[in-house]
């Protein structure tokens, strides 16, 4: 047995004679594999900006004093993209929504934003678009109070 694995061993396959270019060729190939997660990790870090077809952002936040009506008219349409809404940040809500009329602290550190819709003078009888965020600070449920 002891003469079979000391033939197995001297054989070519095992035999290294330049050490050198073995160390330099795994050198490479391990900078190329860097290089390569490197920019995987770079690619994946790219956030997706969402766009909502039913509504226009700048128009929707200048629209807090204004009271043009445009809230009311595209609410409805909003409804069928409220999924888009769910995973974003509180940061990313605000750039496309704005200020909310009202921010609303809950418990176990969950928090709402609360739009109003319609613009009337008494706030508690307008509809209102309210944005549930969990502790971890993404919206977890999107709604509409009438």
């Amino acid at each position: 047995m002891f003469i079979l694995l000391k033939s197995f061993l001297s054989t070519k396959l095992f035999r290294h004679t330049d050490l050198r270019t073995d160390f330099s060729l795994f050198i490479k190939l391990s900078r190329q594999i860097w290089i390569l997660t490197f920019a995987l990790a770079l690619m994946s870090c790219q956030s997706n900006k969402v766009s909502f077809d039913s509504f226009d952002s700048p128009r929707w936040i200048s629209e807090t004093s204004a009271c043009e009506g445009y809230r009311a008219s595209v609410i409805a349409e909003m409804e069928d993209e409220f999924d888009k809404f769910m995973g974003m940040s509180e940061t990313e809500v605000l750039d496309y929504l704005g200020s909310p009329t009202k921010k609303l602290l809950y418990t176990r550190g969950q928090k709402f934003l609360s739009y109003d819709v319609d613009c009337t003078n008494n706030s508690n009888q307008s509809r209102k678009l309210r944005i549930r965020f969990s502790a971890l600070n993404y919206v977890n449920e999107v709604l509409v109070l009438d």
